[in-house]
Formats: structure tokens, C-alpha cells, sequence
């Protein structure tokens, strides 16, 4: 596993542990998924999700924390895919110098609970935005 995955997984420990998650997908996981550097204090379901990865091709299912830090080149696309499958959270933590071209994508799609610049890139944790809908009344 890379470093930069390696140095997250306090961090998205902790975010489980707080929030109760019992579901992670860890999105993009390379060879080696973070689940095994995870200390949670609850019985969790981790899902290992790579399309370039033989054994973690299987369609990747919603989870309540989605993880995305990719092992190869970080692809920009993936943010309107780790939407469609956060339920409650989700941790971007991207290997990058250019991290203004991931902020203002990601703030568009969910709502901004902590960026942070760390060593050779980013971290990001955000909510899903509420999904509202206002019905008016015919003729108000």
C-alpha cells in the first residue's frame, strides 16, 4: 500500500468510529486496501473496489463512507461516480500539487467539512448535500 493511503487510515478511523459507519467502500483501492490499517470500534462491512484490479472488479455497491485515494494517477471523473455511492461521508485524499482543480468540483457536489494540504497532496472530508425538494402548490 502507498504511504499517502497508509497515512489516512487514523484518520478515516476515526471519522467511523464518530460517526457510527458501518459500511465503507474503499473506491479505487489499488492492490492493497486500507482496510487492513483501519482500528474501528464496530463491526464493519469493507468493500474493495478497482476496475483495474482482477479480484476488486465486482460493481462497487453504496456505502456510508465512501474512501477514494487512488494508488495511480487520481482521475477528476470519479467525483460524479463516489456521489452516486456516498450515503453519508466521504474521504478524497489525493496525491496531487494542482489541489484547486479538485476543490471547486468537490464543493459543487457536496458540502465541505474539512480540506487539508498534507504532504504530496490533499485530503478532503465531505457530507452529502441534502436532497430537498420544495413542492409548490398550483397557484401559490
Amino acid at each position: 500500500m502507498n504511504e499517502f493511503r497508509v497515512k489516512l487510515a487514523p484518520l478515516v478511523s476515526q471519522i467511523c468510529n464518530r460517526l457510527g459507519i458501518t459500511h465503507l467502500l474503499d473506491y479505487h483501492c489499488g492492490d492493497t486496501p486500507i482496510m487492513t490499517h483501519l482500528k474501528v470500534n464496530q463491526k464493519m462491512k469493507i468493500q474493495c473496489y478497482d476496475p483495474n484490479v482482477e479480484r476488486f472488479k465486482e460493481s462497487a455497491l453504496a456505502g456510508e463512507l465512501v474512501f477514494y485515494s487512488p494508488e495511480n494517477e487520481p482521475d477528476i471523473s470519479v467525483i460524479d461516480d463516489v456521489e452516486l455511492l456516498t450515503g453519508v461521508v466521504c474521504v478524497f485524499a489525493i496525491q496531487t500539487e494542482d489541489a484547486e482543480k479538485w476543490i471547486v468540483p468537490l464543493i459543487e457536489k457536496y458540502e465541505l467539512q474539512t480540506f487539508q494540504r498534507i504532504d504530496g497532496g490533499f485530503y478532503a472530508i465531505l457530507y452529502c448535500k441534502p436532497n430537498i425538494k420544495i413542492e409548490v402548490p398550483n397557484g401559490a
